[in-house]
C-alpha cells in the first residue's frame, strides 16, 4: 500500500511540474458517504476532503483535463436515531444498534471538464488508495477474528471509482464544486445476507461519496465570455 501511494505521488508532483505554466489550486469541504451493501442505506456518515488539484487546458477551449490528489474520509454509519428501521442491520428486534466504519483513502481523480460561462461539467474516474480502515459497533472497536465476524473481511487497498459534478465559479479565485462518487469494483468482498450490488459480477461493498467543496484558483479565473470571443477556461 506504501508503495502505491508513493507512486501515484510521483505521478501527481511529475504532472505538476511538467505543467507549471497551468491553472492550479487547492480543494477542501465535506462528504457524505455510505457503503452499498451493508444493509444501512443513506449517507449518514460524514467525511473530510482536501488536497490539491492541476487543471491543463485542452486544444478546445471548451474543454480540460484535470488531475487531483486528495485525503477523503469515507466509510457508513447508522443513522443518528439509534432506532433505525433497517431490518437487515438489526434483526427484527427494536434495539438499540451502533455501526461505524471508518475508511481513509487518498484519492488521485482524473476527470474531463467542460466549460459553460460560469458553469463547468465534468465526468471521470478515481483511483483510491486505502490509508486505513476501522470498524466500530455498539460495543466499541471490533477486534479482527473476534467470533468469526463477517465484519473482519479484509478491504482491497484500491478503490476504483467512476465521478461526474458540477462547479461555479464565484470570484476571481473560488470555484464551488459538487461531485459524485461511485466504486466500480467492490471495495471488499461480503458474503450476509443484506442487501449488496453486483458489478462486473463483483459481489462486496461498494462506495457510494457525495462531496460538497471549494476550490481555490492560484490563477485568476477568466469567465466564458457571453460573445464567440475566445477566452481562457474558468479552470
Amino acid at each position: 500500500m506504501k508503495n502505491a501511494i508513493i507512486i501515484l505521488i510521483i505521478i501527481t508532483c511529475s504532472t505538476f511540474a511538467y505543467a507549471q505554466q497551468f491553472n492550479a489550486g487547492i480543494v477542501a469541504g465535506i462528504a457524505g458517504t455510505q457503503v452499498e451493501g451493508d444493509g444501512l442505506g443513506g449517507f449518514n456518515k460524514g467525511g473530510a476532503v482536501a488536497g490539491v488539484w492541476l487543471n491543463l487546458p485542452l486544444k478546445n477551449k471548451n474543454f480540460a483535463f484535470q488531475v487531483e490528489m486528495h485525503y477523503t474520509g469515507k466509510g457508513a454509519k447508522t443513522p443518528t436515531n439509534p432506532l433505525f428501521q433497517d431490518s437487515a442491520a438489526r434483526g427484527n428486534q427494536g434495539y438499540n444498534y451502533y455501526y461505524l466504519m471508518r475508511l481513509h483513502y487518498i484519492d488521485v481523480p482524473f476527470l474531463l471538464h467542460y466549460y459553460n460561462k460560469a458553469f463547468t461539467y465534468e465526468i471521470g474516474t478515481n483511483i483510491g488508495v486505502l490509508a486505513g480502515a476501522h470498524i466500530f459497533d455498539t460495543y466499541g472497536k471490533m477486534q479482527a477474528g473476534a467470533q468469526g465476524s463477517p465484519q473482519d473481511q479484509p478491504f482491497n487497498r484500491l478503490d476504483w471509482t467512476t465521478a461526474i459534478g458540477i462547479s461555479y465559479a464565484m470570484s476571481d479565485h473560488w470555484i464551488g464544486s459538487w461531485r459524485l462518487s461511485n466504486s466500480i469494483i467492490p471495495i471488499r468482498t461480503y458474503y450476509v445476507n443484506v442487501a449488496r450490488r453486483q458489478i462486473f459480477g463483483g459481489l462486496g461493498q461498494y462506495n457510494t461519496v457525495m462531496e460538497f467543496t471549494l476550490r481555490y484558483s492560484f490563477n485568476t479565473l477568466v469567465r466564458k465570455a457571453k460573445t464567440k470571443t475566445a477566452t481562457t477556461p474558468i479552470q
